[in-house]
């Protein structure tokens, strides 16, 4: 029985500090936005957490164009056309490049559904990116052009994080429970207890005869032919774009850069994690869907550490204008400085005769000092001194007989 294989893998990766800021037009990629990518999530949801939409310029595919060749790639515009042993016909390949804050980059590999030349494919090597070495040696190409801004580098982008995406339409040899969630799990053999377990956490989701497996490692989505198929794939892609946005919030809040999303965009973050229940309030399977999401990659959990450290290290009303305190105590100090230095080197000479006193002289020739606290008098003063001898002398002969000299 042929097999019809959609899959597709998210690429997440953060681009280093001081590569380009792509959320404006750059060389390389115009910017569109990631308003129909949060539509296409189902619920009617409507949230300013939208990604920028890299759209490859001429230039990108001048650049790219050597790499792509050298690695087998056919074409000179996405999407590229590569031939994989697994497939009956060459495949076309497609990017989707969706920039989460000014480095978080989350990029879609995409290969158009193609059937499997193989009665019983490997599925769970299939889905493994590090098995096509041509798929993932394009991804770390454009990672290293976007790095550089299209200018040779040695600075590299984190280690991208693959996550498997794909759904199977193989008629009546569906692959079983147990197989369908080693390939999820990404382990040969898994034991009874977690098959269970990852059944029933993805019970709550199923809605008719299709199989839709979420876990943290990946989705895999088994469609049964008999159902209406194009509605099927439609679920399935709105399970990926989840799967994308959730990783996306989990990374900005591990990474710390919610600082880089606009206060209403982290609002729409918090909106998104407290209360899904109102922003997918039109679709139960996607509200479903989407609180799984977020308990696999514990972000409830995630969220509130962050906010109870960003609560404990933000600084008071007082300590945010402590600096403005300090320089106006240091403005004080130097002017306080400045008029003790006045005040000891330069004389005040309206001080100092307030605090001499009021002088005066009285009809008798005496002189009267008058203070705050006392009273001096003294006798006359005479501008002459020898004056002063010849009275001195009289004084002395009147004393002498008791007369009084002449």
């Amino acid at each position: 029985m042929t097999t019809e294989l959609y899959i597709e893998w998210k690429v997440r990766a953060t681009l280093p500090i001081g590569a380009p800021d792509y959320r404006g037009k750059s060389r390389l990629f115009g910017v569109q936005t990631g308003k129909s990518f949060i539509h296409s999530i189902g619920g009617n949801l409507k949230s300013s957490l939208q990604p920028s939409v890299l759209v490859p310029t001429s230039i990108f595919y001048d650049l790219i164009c050597s790499d792509a060749t050298r690695l087998g790639f056919r074409g000179k515009k996405l999407p590229f056309e590569l031939h994989l042993a697994e497939a009956a016909n060459d495949v076309r390949v497609n990017l989707v490049l969706h920039l989460y804050g000014s480095r978080l980059l989350m990029l879609t590999v995409r290969l158009e559904p193609f059937n499997l030349n193989i009665d019983s494919p490997d599925l769970a090597s299939l889905r493994d990116l590090k098995n096509h070495a041509s798929l993932l040696g394009l991804t770390k190409a454009v990672l290293r052009l976007m790095v550089g801004g299209g200018h040779p580098t040695s600075v590299e982008a984190s280690e991208p994080k693959l996550f498997p995406c794909s759904a199977t339409l193989s008629g009546s040899s569906q692959v079983p429970d147990d197989i369908a969630v080693s390939i999820l799990a990404r382990h040969k053999a898994v034991n009874r207890s977690v098959v269970e377990a990852v059944l029933k956490k993805n019970q709550i989701h199923q809605v008719d005869s299709n199989s839709l497996l979420i876990d943290r490692q990946g989705i895999l989505f088994r469609v049964d032919t008999n159902s209406d198929i194009r509605e099927s794939l439609r679920r399935f892609r709105r399970a990926c774009n989840a799967f994308e946005l959730v990783v996306a919030i989990e990374s900005l809040i591990r990474d710390r850069e919610l600082n880089s999303l606009t206060d209403e965009q982290r609002s729409s973050v918090e909106e998104l994690i407290l209360r899904p229940d109102s922003m997918l309030a039109f679709s139960t399977t996607a509200r479903y869907t989407w609180k799984l999401l977020l308990a696999e990659f514990s972000v409830p959990e995630v969220f509130a550490t962050e906010s109870a450290r960003r609560a404990l290290g933000k600084p008071s009303r007082l300590e945010r204008y402590s600096w403005l305190f300090g320089i106006v105590a240091a403005v004080v100090a130097i002017l306080g400085f400045a008029w003790a230095i006045w005040i000891y080197f330069v004389p005040n000479d309206s001080g100092v005769a307030k605090d001499q006193g009021r002088q005066a002289t009285q009809g008798s020739g005496n002189t009267v000092i008058q203070g705050p606290n006392n009273t001096i008098v003294t006798p006359p003063q005479t501008a002459n001194p020898s004056q002063l001898v010849t009275k001195g002398a009289r004084q002395e002969g009147n004393n002498a007989d008791g007369k009084v000299a002449p």
